[in-house]
């Protein structure tokens, strides 16, 4: 399988680019609760199942390299864990502000995978 190339650096996201990105009435970078990182749940699996083909078209083949590196280095699963929990804790409120933090760590992660 031809993997895409890893993805270029998250560009700061003002506030006029979060207005340009946002779809609907709700403010681009104002989460309705705080960010939380939730415990597994036994009934994703048939949850995923319901709606796998919508999600591994949003979600591309990046997401599924980056998956199955976690679940086989545990070093990188532990790393990238610890980095979510820490992201949420300094962006509770910031959607974009935690996906942008967590982008450096993921890039690195994908390079350790083989994507170049």
């Amino acid at each position: 399988m031809r993997l895409p190339p890893l993805p270029p650096p998250p560009p700061f996201l003002t506030p006029d680019r979060m207005a340009r990105r946002t779809v609907g009435d709700r403010p681009a970078d104002r989460p309705a609760t705080p960010i939380t990182i939730s415990e597994y749940d036994p009934a994703w699996p048939a949850r995923y199942r319901r709606e796998e083909a919508r999600i591994r078209t949003a979600l591309g083949v990046r997401h599924l390299v980056l998956r199955d590196w976690l679940r086989a280095c545990p070093a990188d699963r532990d790393r990238y864990a610890a980095h979510k929990q820490a992201a949420a804790a300094r962006h509770p409120l910031s959607t974009s502000g935690y996906v942008r933090d967590k982008g450096d760590v993921i890039v690195e992660i994908l390079t350790r995978a083989g994507l170049r």
